[in-house]
């Protein structure tokens, strides 16, 4: 169990909650696994060109894993990126898991996620018919993976991305980021915006263009 204390006029609110660490822990173990490959991202809609290049990016680099050597994470929901990633895992019998904010529960998709995390809001109000944001679910998704692979990708993978550098700079554990070049977005501008302003970039941030690059980069990470 863990508290989270919030000052309210000379007072503190204590909020009770628990470490979802063991219940990750416990799910990785129950089906062999070690590790977990988040991807992020997003596409601009209609792009059936760059939907058509990344699907074929994760269905070529999952075909080179055995299913269990690790989890894919994503948005869980059913639209571009989280969807495309979901179901290339499913195709290749590796475990799902989806992490995504209350109020994207409609568009989630549960029939294919082994593991669905829906984060609570953080700022509702009472009486709110749709209470919470998207970016609610951006610490937790920044903390669990070993691997976040970016395709593309706007404010939400940016959020993401920033939260994963900020962590690696005092967790024991670090999380490679792999931004995949020439799929627009925060990907393409990531490695000239880490060179800038992240210490330790050459090592944590290891863009790639092709799906035999990617391959290459999580092999050595989940080795």
């Amino acid at each position: 169990m863990m508290t989270t204390t919030a000052a309210i006029s000379g007072t503190h609110l204590i909020v009770s909650g628990c470490s979802i660490s063991d219940m990750i822990d416990t799910f990785l173990e129950a089906h062999g696994l070690r590790r977990i490959v988040a991807i992020s991202g997003g596409l601009a809609s209609g792009d059936t060109e760059g939907e058509l290049r990344i699907s074929e990016i994760l269905h070529e680099t999952f075909t080179a894993f055995a299913k269990n050597q690790f989890a894919v994470q994503s948005g869980g929901t059913k639209w571009g990126v989280p969807r495309l990633a979901t179901e290339a895992a499913r195709d290749h019998g590796m475990k799902t898991i989806g992490v995504y904010p209350w109020r994207g529960r409609k568009h989630a998709l549960p029939k294919l996620l082994d593991f669905a995390i829906e984060v609570g809001p953080f700022t509702a109000r009472s009486g709110e018919k749709t209470p919470g944001q998207w970016g609610d679910e951006a610490v937790l998704f920044a903390t669990l993976p070993d691997v976040m692979v970016v395709f593309g990708g706007g404010p939400g993978a940016m959020a993401e991305v920033a939260l994963t550098m900020k962590r690696n700079g005092g967790a024991n554990r670090k999380t490679v980021i792999v931004p995949v070049l020439e799929t627009g977005g925060i990907a393409d501008l990531l490695p000239r915006i880490a060179s800038a302003i992240y210490v330790g970039s050459e090592e944590l941030i290891r863009p790639v263009r092709t799906a035999t690059q990617l391959i290459s980069v999580i092999s050595a990470i989940i080795a």
